[in-house]
């Protein structure tokens, strides 16, 4: 069993974060003890992470208590295919805004260098269909 503090330093979070976690529904603890402290379980440790995991990704908080409490592959797969395409277009977005100020500082050479910075984006595009 893992304390409040031991499991939010387990995975780099506050304190506050789990409480608020708990408030939320997206993360109870297993037990609490007589005077009223929180303990998290292997389960909600490994929930943990996952909620972290799908964090990191971007993802929403009411998107990942949903993948979690619903379950199901299509539905995870189809948020994180969501979340993809908004990182595409915020992607190209800061591309162009890049292009632009290169171009209103004057410097060409550095707009010109922007698409090979993101060669990947197109490989992982390629990779999906």
């Amino acid at each position: 069993m893992f304390t409040i503090g031991r499991l939010a330093r387990k995975h780099g979070l506050s304190r506050s974060t789990l409480l608020y976690y708990d408030r939320i529904g997206l993360l109870h603890p297993s037990e609490h003890t007589r005077g009223e402290y929180r303990l998290y379980s292997d389960a909600d440790d490994a929930r943990l992470a996952r909620i972290c995991a799908f964090r990191r990704a971007g993802l929403a908080l009411k998107d990942i208590g949903r993948i979690l409490d619903e379950g199901g592959s299509s539905n995870v797969t189809r948020t994180l295919e969501n979340r993809l395409t908004e990182l595409n277009a915020e992607m190209n977005s800061l591309r162009e805004q890049q292009r632009l100020i290169a171009g209103l500082l004057g410097h060409r050479h550095l707009s010109d260098e922007v698409p090979r910075c993101f060669m990947w984006v197109g490989r992982i595009q390629a990779a999906r269909q």
